[in-house]
């Protein structure tokens, strides 16, 4: 049970600090599904408001190992949306469940509220920086329910794949040494 409850703190914190948006639909792609190293617009690009899907989170959990092979399985409900502004500032919202059995044990973590912070990019790397935390979560895991504040924690660097309108490709490492690639779509 103790692998479970951290598999699912270490994708969603990951998630949390790194799902991106905020701005406008004016900006041009920053770097190409082709692999193109022109990250001169990348600001310009990442100044919207983004979705991670649950698809992406569930993804992303089962990078971390959690997977039928190793003996869990994962579903997740809602999204996170997450804005960046044009001035550097950041709001992520998360409103998302996972839901989890392994063996005999199943539960639920359900993360909900308001981060905000900052945001740069530098060539093709896009740090986000919290400053203040609303967010809680609630695990209920064979029959126990704990709630606790998702702190604010160190800032997190992602690598930008690619950069357009419509999507925005990074890829996360995880502490594990995962990594761990997400696609948010334009909300």
């Amino acid at each position: 049970m103790k692998n479970i409850k951290q598999t699912i703190s270490i994708l969603a914190t990951a998630t949390l600090l790194t799902a991106c948006g905020g701005g406008d639909d004016t900006g041009t792609a920053a770097a190409g599904s082709s692999g193109s190293t022109d990250f001169s617009n990348l600001a310009q690009c990442v100044a919207n408001r983004w979705e991670m899907g649950a698809e992406q989170v569930k993804k992303g959990l089962e990078t971390v190992g959690g997977s039928s092979a190793s003996g869990v399985a994962f579903s997740v409900t809602g999204n996170q949306i997450s804005e960046f502004s044009t001035g550097g500032s950041y709001k992520g919202t998360p409103n998302y469940t996972i839901s989890f059995t392994r063996g005999g044990t199943s539960g639920t973590s359900q993360y909900a509220g308001t981060a905000t912070g900052t945001w740069s990019v530098d060539g093709d790397k896009l740090t986000i920086t919290r400053t203040t935390s609303s967010v809680t979560v609630t695990n209920t895991i064979g029959g126990v329910t704990t709630t606790y504040g998702d702190g604010i924690g160190s800032p997190s660097t992602v690598k930008v794949i690619s950069c357009t309108p419509a999507t925005l490709t990074y890829d996360q490492t995880l502490s594990s040494g995962a990594v761990v690639r997400i696609v948010l779509v334009s909300a």
